[in-house]
């Protein structure tokens, strides 16, 4: 997502203890050496999760829906990186609605579990 070669995960927690009525938690995970680092953690965020055809300060910008918790008609929102971290809340700046059109990869689906439990 930086493009310095090391590996970066982004890791969805969709059980109930993560979640709300506005979504589950979504972790940013960069390897540094033989560890993971967390870049940070996004609240209230919903698959699917795209990483971006655009960058900021050197990271692929995020993707994630938002709806729920009184979020009508649910939008995608786009996190940018700010140097340090990516918002922390996709529903409020610096965060901001995504635009028709913009290009990027799923990274996390919308039937995600399902590939996690096939045998």
């Amino acid at each position: 997502m930086n493009g310095d070669r090391a590996p970066e995960a982004l890791v969805y927690l969709g059980q109930d203890d993560w979640c709300g009525s506005g979504g589950c938690a979504l972790y940013i995970l960069h390897r540094q050496g033989g560890h993971w680092r967390l870049v940070n953690s996004v609240t209230v965020t919903w698959p699917p999760i795209r990483v971006l055809a655009t960058k900021s300060r050197g990271w692929s910008d995020i993707g994630v829906q938002v709806s729920g918790g009184g979020i009508i008609p649910g939008y995608e929102a786009v996190l940018r990186f700010n140097g340090v971290r990516y918002p922390g809340n996709p529903t409020v700046p610096p965060a901001f609605r995504a635009g028709k059109g913009a290009k990027g990869r799923i990274v996390i689906s919308t039937d995600s579990e399902q590939d996690w439990l096939a045998p």
